[in-house]
């Protein structure tokens, strides 16, 4: 089974990022032009969730994001926020990798970190997932 990060990461090809070059699931790679990595670039971790229900194969996780933007270009990396968020907030259920994502919720909104040390502006916010499993254990299926 894929990570919920590595999943939801494939909807995001639709509005321009490209996993393994400006998308990550994972820790966000530093700025390289030799390995092709860019400032304004996303990464998407696995942040925990609700504790899952015993009987029924259906959990309740969280998606943390954090974005970075161009040097000195905060506009770019909040729009970039803006436009994960809304891409996934109040989308149709979608089933990727025998899972189905039937639920995201914005939990707060787009935080400004600041910037690093080298001017790029760092900006994160969490998704509330709820994502049933199939075939996947011996909890039954909704």
């Amino acid at each position: 089974m894929a990570t919920p990060a590595g999943d939801v990461s494939t909807i995001l090809t639709g509005i321009g990022l490209t996993p393994g070059t400006n998308l990550f699931v994972g820790q966000m790679p530093e700025y390289s032009q030799d390995k092709g990595v860019p400032h304004e670039c996303v990464a998407m971790v696995d942040a925990g969730g609700l504790s899952p229900n015993p009987k029924y194969d259906r959990d309740l996780i969280y998606i943390q994001f954090q974005v970075r933007s161009a040097k000195d270009d905060y506009e770019s990396g909040y729009n970039l926020a803006y436009s994960i968020k809304n891409s996934l907030l109040g989308r149709d259920s979608v089933t990727i990798n025998n899972s189905l994502y039937t639920l995201f919720i914005l939990e707060g909104d787009i935080n400004y970190l600041g910037d690093d040390s080298f001017g790029r502006s760092k900006f994160s916010f969490r998704f509330r997932v709820v994502r049933d499993n199939y075939s996947s254990s011996d909890r039954d299926d909704l």
